[in-house]
């Protein structure tokens, strides 16, 4: 069970010589802390921690690694301690703590003992720095200990410019993937000391994922799409770097689709062969841009999930779009998926999912499950909807669904913004149940099973569904 973060000292020498700063203990060989202090030392530079519960010597530990972007750094102890309870960390941004009381607890500078100043709150969040904003702004020379509500660290203390006097504090839910990442390594990512993108390691699941994506998409060129898309796009686009780091290969491959879809749009359009060939250059298009956003996905790392229970399976993901939460489901398990742009939005979404906030505003009880039931009818059956659904309709909803699933492989998805608690409380997830489709829950956070900039992907992905459907 998480304790009160457990704050020690850092030192440039032993036997308190040379203050560096705070550090947060991680677990019994790690610490997390800020990277500033380390500025000028060789990278190899030993460095000695003090104040370890039930440890009286120096503990001498190195800088494992440096954050590329922002002001965190991870130290790596020579040798483990024991009884280290993990600090309880706010690994999503799911609450909204302005104006609640805080704790800052960190090492004074001065006596070199941990301190918590008294009168201290969260006065807001900067969305662009990823800093909660802390207040009053006296606590310089604190860097490197935490910003506590309730318990949680829910921050880094930070250095600030002298221009600015505010106290700042990295969230902890933006260093999140980047703690996962570097502490489930069985060896340093990089060189010790060594700056290092907070990006995750594609899991074998994942490449495993990618080679599949890639012979999909080589027998959909050959065997459903017209022969100029081969010509404009090539046969097997993915080539042999099915495995190529996403971040560079995924918005080269949209891109490059985009040009060869325009093209073949405009030839479908003046030549022969009518709606008949526009459609199928649509439909072409629509299932290579399906299967092409799974590569955003690291399908197999079920550490970074919150599977609240697996039958039909549930996510519970951070993200900032409802459009990946969708992609995260369908991808985790190589299920088949068709994307659609979202009406009134500049969100993209499953052609298999009904979206929680598409539903009645405010609806409640059996009108909302009647409109829930009415959405998924129009999703699943390729017949018009009835007047009203009645209970042999619904059986025959249930029916379909099921057969879809054993026959294609095909799931059905409810999307919702929330909690797990919210989850708990709601009617949804027993109406899920019943109707035997799957559930994804997101809430706003940097999903650590995207691979690819979300804002980016989106986009990209919506503007080439809108050339599908307006070209």
């Amino acid at each position: 069970m998480a304790t009160a973060p457990q704050i020690v000292s850092l030192w440039q020498r032993p036997d308190r010589n040379g203050f560096l700063c705070s550090g947060l203990l991680l677990g019994p060989a790690h610490i997390l802390t800020v990277k500033h202090a380390f500025e000028g030392m060789q990278p190899d530079a030993p460095v000695y921690v003090r104040l370890i519960d039930g440890v009286d010597d120096d503990v001498a530990a190195r800088v494992l690694q440096r954050h590329r972007e922002l002001d965190a750094a991870i130290l790596e102890l020579a040798s483990a301690v024991a009884g280290v309870s993990p600090p309880n960390l706010l690994t999503r941004a799911n609450l909204d703590f302005t104006g609640r009381a805080a704790v800052l607890r960190a090492i004074d500078p001065h006596t070199y003992r941990r301190v918590s100043p008294p009168s201290f709150g969260v006065a807001g969040y900067d969305h662009d720095a990823h800093e909660y904003i802390v207040m009053p702004e006296n606590a310089r020379g604190h860097s490197g200990g935490v910003l506590e509500v309730d318990g949680l660290a829910i921050g880094l203390l930070v250095k600030r410019a002298s221009a600015d006097p505010l106290c700042r504090a990295i969230a902890m839910h933006r260093l999140q993937p980047w703690l996962d990442d570097v502490l489930r390594s069985p060896a340093p990512v990089c060189a010790p000391g060594a700056e290092s993108a907070p990006r995750m390691r594609r899991s074998g699941a994942s490449l495993e994922l990618a080679r599949r994506v890639r012979e999909r998409i080589r027998a959909i060129l050959r065997d459903d799409c017209p022969e100029q898309m081969t010509r404009l796009w090539g046969g097997d686009p993915l080539g042999g770097s099915a495995d190529a780091e996403p971040a560079e290969q995924l918005p080269a491959l949209i891109d490059g689709l985009f040009v060869a879809t325009r093209k073949l749009l405009d030839e479908a359009r003046t030549g022969a062969g009518g709606p008949d060939r526009l459609g199928r250059a649509r439909t072409c298009g629509l299932r290579l841009i399906s299967e092409l956003l799974k590569l955003a996905v690291d399908a197999g790392d079920a550490n970074a999930l919150d599977k609240l229970d697996r039958d039909p399976m549930r996510l519970h993901v951070a993200c900032r779009f409802p459009g990946t939460a969708d992609a995260v489901y369908f991808a985790v398990e190589d299920l088949p998926n068709l994307l659609q742009a979202r009406p009134r939005s500049s969100d993209i979404a499953s052609a298999y999912a009904v979206h929680h906030d598409d539903l009645i505003a405010g609806g409640q009880g059996e009108d909302l499950r009647a409109e829930l039931l009415s959405k998924l009818w129009v999703t699943v059956m390729d017949e018009a909807l009835p007047a009203r659904i009645e209970p042999k309709h619904e059986q025959q909803l249930i029916a379909r669904i099921a057969r879809h699933d054993r026959r294609d492989g095909r799931r059905y998805l409810f999307a919702a913004a929330g909690t797990a608690a919210w989850l708990n409380d709601s009617h949804y997830r027993r109406w899920a149940d019943e109707l035997r489709i799957g559930m994804v829950l997101y809430e706003d956070g940097d999903c650590p099973l995207l691979l690819v900039e979300e804002a980016e992907l989106i986009d990209s992905v919506r503007e080439y569904l809108t050339l599908l459907e307006t070209h």
